[in-house]
C-alpha cells in the first residue's frame, strides 16, 4: 500500500477551530508556607499567577515567562501538580474550554512588583485565601500543598 492510502501515515492539514487553551499555573510559597496570590488588573481578583502557553515554548516555560511576567519574581518549577481540564462555567458561556498545568515553582532572583496585569501581591495561607479569588484556584492551592506533602499527581 502506498503512503498516501496507508491512513497511519496520512496526514491533512485541517483548519479546525478547538477553542481550547493550554495555561501553566505556577504556586509560589514562601518560607512560612503562604501562597503568593496577585491581583488581576483587568476584574480585581485575586489569582496565581498563570497565562496561556505560547507558540514554541514548553509548558514549564509558560510557568517561569507568566510567574516573571505577573510578579517579577523569576522561578523554576519543581513539582508538576495536576492538570485541570474540567469545564468550567465561565469559559463554556464563552465557547471556551481551559487545560491548565499546575506547578510547584521556587523562587530563584527577582524583585517582586505589581506588573502591566497585576495591580497588587500578597502572600496567603492556604486556609486563608480571600473570598474574591479566581473560582478555580483555590482547589489548585490545596492540591500543590497536598502534592508537597507527598499526594500524588492530581488529574481533574
Amino acid at each position: 500500500m502506498a503512503d498516501d492510502q496507508n491512513p497511519a501515515i496520512d496526514c491533512h492539514v485541517v483548519n479546525v477551530d478547538l477553542h481550547l487553551t493550554l495555561t501553566a499555573v505556577a504556586v509560589i510559597r514562601d518560607a512560612d508556607d503562604r501562597v503568593l496570590l496577585t491581583r488581576r488588573a483587568d476584574n480585581g481578583l485575586w489569582c496565581l499567577p498563570s497565562g496561556h502557553m505560547e507558540i514554541g515554548e514548553t509548558i514549564e516555560g509558560t510557568a517561569v515567562r507568566e510567574a516573571r511576567e505577573e510578579t517579577g519574581l523569576d522561578v523554576i518549577t519543581e513539582t508538576p501538580v495536576g492538570v485541570y481540564s474540567a469545564p468550567h462555567p465561565y469559559y463554556a458561556l464563552r465557547g471556551r474550554q481551559v487545560v491548565a498545568l499546575v506547578f510547584l515553582c521556587r523562587v530563584v532572583g527577582g524583585r517582586l512588583r505589581p506588573s502591566e496585569e497585576t495591580t497588587a501581591f500578597g502572600w496567603f495561607s492556604a486556609s486563608e485565601l480571600p473570598d474574591d479569588i479566581v473560582p478555580t484556584h483555590p482547589q489548585r492551592i490545596v492540591d500543590a500543598m497536598a502534592v508537597r506533602s507527598g499526594a500524588p499527581f492530581f488529574l481533574r
